[in-house]
Formats: structure tokens, C-alpha cells, sequence
């Protein structure tokens, strides 16, 4: 690490270039012109990191959901930290590209985009952004247009609260105001929705303590109603880019210690970090396995379905109706067809995974837990359900919900990214400078607090370690910022 910071980062840098394993794939430093990026300006600073394993967990899950957020605040020359994260098989984050820069335009973001798909090239069936259009439309030149794009609910929230405070005087019409735009958000049937819509558009326009506002909402979002009305994502299994403000909370209070990092060098070796953590922890998941948050809402749902004492009646074999407990709402439950992928979200009890069924209420349609509501009909009707397949292809905890062609697919996806996983540990592993003596010095403390009948296999373990030649590498191996990487 170099007293100057920014000769510091590009000695990192310069020192990762040419080898397999960088985890560099763009840099453009500040004050300097750079031919290749026409787009960026000689002021402007731009940073695309993107390791092996990130790259093989984007290739993994990256055409199935993604989310892009920027965060701010991490480092002292105003650079924001823009993270690329995709949701694996048990839907638990991991942060496949980060993407540091002073802008936040879609220019900026288009040329890191190109250096990403250099890499890995996806077609993501759920893209989610925050509130802007930036991600999009850098995304859309580089990458196409997704299958389908979704704003954050959280970010749109926030966007209305902010706006109504700004826009509105009266306390009692900013209360109004907030719960009409929330039950629009909120109406899941589309027809219904469309209609609220059109209400809600008169009501701001009664009176011209709403009217500045009704332009505002008109202008912003009904053109894009598509993109954040709940009547537009039901089971499309995310709704809000919280994996990504988790994982940036994470970093800053965790990592950083709610401190604003002076030096960018210091902050990057703590990103990496972050990524080496996250790698042990996804390669304990698949070798050992985890309860994820969303296995966790599945057993505290089971429970609760247990105790449900709904009115439900069964409409034919493959849908129910359910009574709500708290309102007069009925909710639809339908069987799904059998899921297609080797699933890690089973409930052992109902003998079904998160896939099987779908209901209408928000709990399944927006949030996509397996909700109480279907714990409740797999649980009335078990050996029905299971009767409806042939014996030997039962469901059961044991027995696979997909084919044998698809389980050796998956199987060896498994495999392969565990396999990747270990690599890039081994590639990023990092050593403190330690003499032979200093070692030695080190074992002989150790040898002396061991107990007798632990000599034999404490001895052996240091002689294995003081015979490999992996143990000490060589100086001429070592680079002076090898802790980056």
C-alpha cells in the first residue's frame, strides 16, 4: 500500500493486469483522457470489479432475477458504489459485479456494462432498479431490454413520501394523498387497479391543494404502471432491491464501521473482503446447507397455517378458495405444475416446495413466501394431493419433483459452482509475510500448551505444513498490494 491512495490503487491495478484471475475488468482513472471510453471525460473516475466467482455466479443466476442499486457515502472523493446481485437458489443475495464511479448517468453505466458483458453475456427475465431510469436505459444499450423491469417498492415509496411533503401543505391532504397512492400500489387484480387509477387521477384533481401533485404522479409513474403496481409482479418472486440495501448496510456499518473511508484503496480491499465472505458463506450453503430467510418464512407460515380454521372450499382438483381471517376477502389457491428445478424450498411437512401452488394473497403473489394459506390446503388435503401422482413418482422429502435428466443438470450446476467457489478462494487467498523461524518459534509455543496425547497429531500437522512448498511462497511471488486481491 503506497502513502499516495490514488498511485496505491493504480499499483493494484497495473499489478492484476494480464493475469486470469484479475478481478479488474475496467479502470479509468481520474485526469486522464482515455481514448478507449470516448463517453468519460478526463475528470471522470470509473472502476468495474468483477472476480472469477462473480462471474460464474452471474452466469448462473443472472437470467433469472437481477438487481441494481447505488449507494453512497463509502469513500471521501464522492465516488458511488454501484452493485450488480443476483438471487441464487435459496433467494439469499450475492453480489456478482461492483461498479465504482463519480457518475450515476447511463453513459457512465453503458460503458461498464460493455467491459461486464465482455465477460458474461445474460438475458434476466426480472430486472429491478431503484426509482431512475440510469440502470435501465444503460442496461437496454448494452445488455437489450428485459423480460420484464420492476421498480423497487421501497425507492417508489420513499419517491411519493418526499413528494406529497413537498407538494402538499395541509397534514390531513398529505395523509390522503399517501393512503389513495398506496392502495393503488397495493390492488393486485389489473382491472380493479386501472380503475382506482382513473378515480384516483379525479380525486387529485378536485382541488389545487392535490393538483400539483396529480401532475407530478400523472407525469412520473402512470406512464409506468407496469413497473411498480402490484397487479403487475405477482409471482415474479421479488419486490423490493432490500438483498441490495442489506448487503450495502453490511458493508458500511459491518466492514467500514459506519466510517466514510478516507483512502479508495482501504475501501476496495474491504469490498473484497465482503466478496471472500460472501464466497465461504454460499460454499457452506451448498456443502452443508442453510435456513434461509425464505425457508424460515416457510416454517413460520406452516406453523400458522396449522392453526387456520378458514372456511375453504375446494373448487376442483386443482383449485380452493380460502376465506380471509381478518377481512372479507377470498383468496384463490391453484396447483401448479410440478417444479422444474432440483428445489431447495421444500416444506417437509406438506411434502411441497415454494413452486407447487400459488395463491392471490400478497404474501404468495408479492412477497412469494409459501404462504398459510397454501400450508393450510397441503395440510387438509396431503394425501390427495399426492394421490394425483402416479406411486412412483410420488413427492416425498427424499424423492426428486423433477426428472432424472434435470436433477444430473442440476446436480452438476451444484458441482461446477462449488468447484468455481473453492478456485477463486484458493486464487484470492492471502498470507502474512512470515519467516520460517518466525514459524518455527510460533509451533514450539504451541507444542508446549498441547496436551500429551495431542502431540502425535499436532506434530504431524506442522511438519505437513513446514514441508509444503505452498506454505511460504517466495518473494518474488508477492506483490506489495497482494491483499486486494
Amino acid at each position: 500500500m503506497d502513502t499516495n491512495d490514488a498511485l496505491s490503487v493504480g499499483k493494484w491495478v497495473h499489478s492484476l493486469q494480464g493475469r486470469e484471475d484479475s478481478p479488474v475488468i475496467l479502470f479509468k482513472d481520474q485526469n486522464i483522457y482515455d481514448v478507449l471510453y470516448p463517453e468519460l471525460k478526463s475528470e471522470d473516475f470509473l472502476l468495474v470489479i468483477m472476480n472469477r466467482c462473480q462471474r460464474e455466479m452471474l452466469s448462473f443466476y443472472g437470467n433469472d432475477t437481477i438487481c441494481l442499486d447505488f449507494t453512497h457515502g463509502m469513500n471521501a472523493y464522492g465516488f458511488d458504489l454501484a452493485t450488480i446481485l443476483v438471487l441464487d437458489d435459496k433467494r439469499e443475495g450475492f453480489p456478482a459485479a461492483f461498479i465504482l464511479s463519480n457518475r450515476q448517468d447511463s453513459k457512465a453505466l453503458s460503458v461498464a456494462f460493455a467491459a461486464i458483458k465482455e465477460h458474461v453475456s445474460i438475458s434476466p427475465k426480472v430486472m429491478m432498479t431503484d426509482d431512475t431510469e440510469s440502470f435501465l436505459n444503460a442496461w437496454r444499450t448494452v445488455f437489450g431490454v428485459p423480460e420484464k423491469r420492476l421498480l423497487c417498492t421501497w425507492h417508489v415509496d420513499r419517491s411519493w413520501r418526499r413528494s406529497i411533503v413537498k407538494l402538499i401543505k395541509k397534514l390531513e391532504n398529505q395523509i390522503q394523498a399517501y393512503k389513495v397512492v398506496r392502495c393503488l400500489l397495493m390492488e393486485t387484480e389489473e382491472e380493479a387497479f386501472y380503475i382506482m387509477l382513473q378515480e384516483a387521477l379525479k380525486i387529485f384533481n378536485e382541488t389545487d391543494e392535490f393538483r400539483a401533485f396529480k401532475n407530478y404522479f400523472e407525469h412520473v409513474y402512470c406512464k409506468r404502471t407496469e413497473a411498480w403496481a402490484y397487479c403487475h409482479r405477482k409471482w415474479l418472486g421479488i419486490n423490493t432491491n432490500m438483498h441490495v440495501e442489506s448487503m450495502h448496510r453490511t458493508i458500511k456499518y459491518v466492514y467500514l464501521l459506519g466510517k466514510k473511508v478516507k483512502r479508495l484503496d482501504r475501501a476496495l480491499f474491504y469490498l473484497m473482503k465482503f466478496v471472500r465472505d460472501r464466497v465461504f458463506d454460499r460454499l457452506i450453503c451448498l456443502e452443508k446447507g442453510k435456513i434461509s430467510s425464505k425457508i424460515a418464512q416457510l416454517r413460520k407460515r406452516h406453523k400458522v397455517g396449522q392453526e387456520l380454521t378458514s372456511l375453504c372450499i375446494r373448487k376442483n382438483e386443482e383449485e380452493w378458495s380460502v376465506a380471509s381471517t381478518k377481512s372479507n376477502k377470498i383468496y384463490i389457491v391453484k396447483k401448479n405444475v410440478a417444479c422444474s428445478e432440483g428445489c431447495t424450498l421444500m416444506c417437509k411437512e406438506c411434502k411441497q416446495c415454494l413452486h407447487n401452488f400459488t395463491c392471490t394473497c400478497i404474501n404468495n403473489a408479492i412477497q412469494w413466501n409459501m404462504c398459510k394459506h397454501i400450508h393450510y390446503i397441503c395440510s387438509r388435503n396431503l394425501n390427495e394431493i399426492n394421490s394425483a401422482v402416479p406411486e412412483d413418482e410420488g413427492l416425498s422429502v427424499h424423492s426428486p419433483i423433477v426428472d432424472e435428466e434435470e436433477m444430473v443438470i442440476c446436480e452438476d450446476r451444484k458441482f461446477l459452482e462449488k468447484a468455481t467457489l473453492v478456485d477463486n478462494l484458493r486464487a484470492t487467498a492471502t498470507r502474512k509475510t512470515t519467516s520460517k523461524e518466525e514459524f518455527q518459534k510460533k509451533c514450539t509455543e504451541l507444542i508446549n500448551k498441547t496436551p500429551p496425547e495431542q502431540y502425535d497429531n499436532v506434530l504431524s500437522l506442522l511438519q505437513n505444513a513446514l514441508d509444503s512448498p505452498h506454505f511460504f511462497p517466495s518473494s518474488k511471488s508477492r506483490s506489495c498490494t497482494e491483499k486486494f486481491e
